[in-house]
């Protein structure tokens, strides 16, 4: 099985009616499916398939077109998931706070996640160190706490943040052991 439960992925576009599909037979109710991302629910290992949270059909891998590269923001953060600043440390999430309409993340102190971006970036000095850079999703809420020291592992990472490395020309030229008047990029 190629996905886990949570995982957003395209269904196929070019499925045949009635075509069998790693055991499964593609039904023409599900022909309006296709093309449509949707979020693995459940995962059934007797007959290798899949269902999806929006709808009741069963699905294999050779239905699914891939993954769909989704981002994730401030929005999808739920009360007891545990967020990994750039500096390493980690804090817990609680929305809506004792009632208090506040979002806080705790950990060795608090801060309030109504004051960071959907993106999740804390660039309002300049300093990045305070970036959310990983969410993890923890099986308790005594998991949850471990997992704050560092010391669980029954979690999941649901979401880590994707940097973009900028390098100059030079650096690149150094790193061939070519001129950078000898190099030329190519698309």
């Amino acid at each position: 099985m190629k996905y886990k439960i949570g995982d957003k992925v395209k269904v196929r576009t070019d499925l045949i009616v009635d075509g069998v599909y790693g055991g499964q037979s593609f039904m023409p109710e599900m022909k309006p499916y296709a093309g449509k991302i949707y979020t693995i629910s459940e995962i059934h290992f007797g007959n290798n398939s899949y269902e999806f949270e929006e709808i009741n059909w069963y699905w294999t891998d050779e239905m699914i077109e891939g993954l769909v590269e989704t981002s994730f923001t401030k929005s999808d953060l739920k009360t007891g998931m545990v967020v990994e600043y750039r500096n390493g440390s980690r804090r817990i999430v609680f929305r809506d706070y004792q009632g208090t309409g506040k979002d806080l993340l705790i950990g060795d102190s608090w801060a309030s996640l109504n004051d960071y971006p959907e993106d999740l970036a804390d660039d309002d000095d300049g300093d990045r160190d305070y970036d959310i850079v990983k969410v993890y999703n923890a099986k308790d809420f005594c998991a949850t706490l471990r997992l704050l020291d560092k010391k669980c592992c029954d979690y999941e990472v649901v979401w880590e943040r994707k940097e973009i490395k900028e390098v100059t020309l030079e650096q690149i030229a150094e790193k061939f052991g070519v001129d950078v008047k000898n190099l030329r990029i190519k698309e």
